[in-house]
Order: structure tokens, then C-alpha cells, then sequence
């Protein structure tokens, strides 16, 4: 048995020392999409999530955005 850890944007934005726009411009997104996110109005599409696991070497997943353990 593993423990996964669930990790949110925004953490990993804190602990990065990222802010919204920093985020979006990496992933060339607009700053409301990041903002969306954060706040779980919406959830990032496959392609958009693939950046998000990229660009955070793996430590905010697709898990994350769903709270699945």
C-alpha cells in the first residue's frame, strides 16, 4: 500500500513562489482560466492538465483537481 499526497494548484503556486499570471503564462493560458482552477469552477481539459503535470514535474496531478486518493 502507497499514501498518495494531494497536492492543489495553489500549494504548489505558494510553494513555488508562482502567481496566477506567472502560472497562465507558462502554460499559455489566460490568468481567469488559472483563477477558475484555483477555485474549482472549472477543471482543466486533458490537454491543459498534461501541461499542468509537466510543467510541475508530476507533484499536481489529475487527482489533485478530483480528490481522488
Amino acid at each position: 500500500m502507497f499514501i498518495l499526497t494531494l497536492m492543489k494548484l495553489e500549494e504548489y503556486m505558494k510553494k513555488s513562489g508562482l502567481k496566477i499570471g506567472d502560472f497562465a503564462r507558462e502554460i499559455d493560458v489566460t490568468n481567469m482560466a488559472v483563477h477558475n482552477w484555483i477555485s474549482e469552477k472549472r477543471t482543466p481539459n486533458q490537454v491543459m492538465m498534461q501541461k499542468i503535470v509537466s510543467i510541475t514535474k508530476g507533484e499536481v496531478t489529475p487527482n489533485d483537481f478530483y480528490g481522488v486518493e
